[in-house]
């Protein structure tokens, strides 16, 4: 529960500087659909978990294909026919969901059968430290310091959970 915390707290430090709590501005929105993700994300792993011997990988095949009809969907109502896309950009947004994503989802899927939920939502939160600092490394954005400093409480929170494991693994043998 403490690695729980911990990387919540952290999330929270490297986000809270862009929170506007005050009207429902397009921030705000992005905000609530942000915090939506984690929210699904741990049913999916709590399913996993409480059906080890169903195979979940079709499921995420078909939750892939409702949300190119619901981003298709929200472009044409919510853009209304302003946003143009190439065929080059398409083609690389299929390359980046297909593979990066659809693969992620695939391994996270499987992983998440024999490894305990806890475990799985800690690590998937190094995404979000492991983001700002591919975009420092491949497009030399620098971070801010409270991006620092929430991805340091993060993978604080990831090592100490390890650690953890590991201490008591190795209690368990001796």
């Amino acid at each position: 529960m403490i690695c729980i915390f911990l990387a919540m707290f952290g999330v929270l430090i490297m986000v809270g500087p862009d929170l506007e709590m005050g009207k429902l501005s397009e921030r705000m929105l992005g905000n609530l659909v942000a915090f939506a993700m984690p929210i699904t994300f741990s049913i999916l792993i709590i399913i996993v978990r409480k059906y080890p011997n169903i195979d979940m990988v079709p499921g995420q095949f078909i939750a892939g294909c409702f949300a190119i009809f619901y981003g298709y969907l929200a472009c044409e109502f919510y853009f209304s026919g302003k946003l143009i896309i190439s065929i080059h950009d398409i083609f690389l947004g299929f390359l980046a969901g297909f593979f990066q994503l659809g693969f992620g989802f695939i391994f996270i899927t499987i992983g998440a059968q024999r490894t305990p939920a806890v475990m799985v939502g800690i690590i998937a939160l190094t995404e979000s430290v492991l983001g700002p600092f591919w975009a420092w490394l491949i497009i030399k954005e620098i971070p801010s310091i409270s991006v620092l400093i929430g991805g340091l409480l993060i993978i604080f929170a990831v090592l100490l959970q390890f650690y953890s494991k590991f201490k008591k693994a190795n209690r368990i043998s001796n």
